[in-house]
Formats: C-alpha cells, sequence, structure tokens
C-alpha cells in the first residue's frame, strides 16, 4: 500500500477498512497493527499540541508521512473508520530513562494496546511500568462519525 500512487493508496485502504469490517474485533486489530507496522517512518510530523491542525484521515493517507505519532492516528482512523468503531484512545507515554515517547492505541481502555511493539499487540499490563503518562486523546476529539 505504501509505494502505490496517492489515490490508489486511498483506494487500498478504503478496501482495507471494507476487509476488516467482515472480520471479528480481535483479527481487525491484529491485521490493522500489521498494515501499519510497516508504514514508512519519517522521524517528525505530527505534535501533540496542535491536535486541531493534524490531518484528516484521507489527508493522512494522502501525504504519506508516518512518524511514530501519525500511526497511531493512522491506526486510530482506520479502526474508527470500519464498521467496528471500538473506544480508542492515543495514549502518550514517556520513558524518563531515556526520554523516548511512545505513542499508543489503546482500544476498550487498554484490553488491546497497539503501536507499542512492532507488529503486535498488547494490553495495558504489559506497558512498561516505568513509563509515564504524559497525555491522553480521546477519539471523540476526532469526530469520526462525521466522516
Amino acid at each position: 500500500m505504501w509505494n502505490l500512487h496517492p489515490s490508489e493508496r486511498l483506494r487500498y485502504w478504503q478496501d482495507f477498512r471494507h476487509k476488516i469490517s467482515d472480520m471479528d474485533l480481535d483479527k481487525a486489530i491484529y491485521e490493522t497493527t500489521h498494515l501499519w507496522s510497516y508504514a514508512p517512518f519519517v522521524k517528525y510530523y505530527l505534535t501533540t499540541d496542535q491536535i486541531k491542525n493534524w490531518p484528516s484521515p484521507w489527508e493522512l493517507i494522502y501525504d504519506n508521512y508516518y512518524c511514530d505519532l501519525a500511526k497511531a492516528l493512522g491506526i486510530l482512523y482506520t479502526l474508527g473508520l470500519s464498521k467496528h468503531k471500538p473506544s480508542m484512545e492515543i495514549c502518550i507515554y514517556n520513558d524518563k530513562t531515556d526520554n523516548q515517547l511512545y505513542n499508543l492505541v489503546f482500544v476498550d481502555q487498554g484490553k488491546y494496546v497497539l503501536n507499542y511493539t512492532h507488529d503486535e499487540v498488547v494490553n495495558k499490563k504489559q506497558i512498561n511500568k516505568n513509563l509515564i503518562l504524559q497525555k491522553i486523546i480521546s477519539d471523540r476529539e476526532f469526530e469520526l462519525d462525521k466522516f
């Protein structure tokens, strides 16, 4: 998907959302994690202090720039625009030992945690206890129902 022309990438993403809508939630979450684990990475793209300026779902896919936070947003958009529509939030953690940020997607209050380990789904009990929660961004802030 990631190397396709922008219009083809948008079409692929639409087809992907339809495909995961026909799966049970567990499988849809795994497939979404797998897809986003291989998105091209850039070091900086989005910041948490300008959420109102974040790209729409289609702009994100079209632009094809994915920092760790943009990947979390892409995961949220993908699942939020499928038929599943689970409750989700982006939880931003800081590891004080190395000052690394973790932009995690909590689905169903952390029953599923995405974007923590490459190509894996974990739950909130598996998150390093030394991480400090910095910010929570609810899926409600994106008003996905309007899309």
